[in-house]
């Protein structure tokens, strides 16, 4: 349910994730996890864009959520 509400909220205030807010994250990842070959080459998998996506966005929707309670 709290996935859903949290799309619904992302949608009905355009809250969207760039491609540069992706790559910055998984620039982030690369360099914590640099030393584990397996771990960087699943960096590169479409499903984990889409879930570095969804976190990202999720983020974004609680930040939001933040504001318009506490102003």
């Amino acid at each position: 349910e709290a996935a859903l509400i949290s799309r619904h909220l992302a949608k009905t205030n355009n809250i969207t994730v760039s491609e540069s807010e992706i790559e910055a994250e998984i620039h982030m990842m690369t360099e914590a996890y640099r030393d584990n070959p397996d771990y960087l080459a699943n960096l590169q998998k479409p499903e984990v864009r889409r879930t570095l996506e969804t976190i990202i966005t999720n983020k974004k929707v609680i930040k939001w959520l933040k504001e318009q309670v506490l102003g």
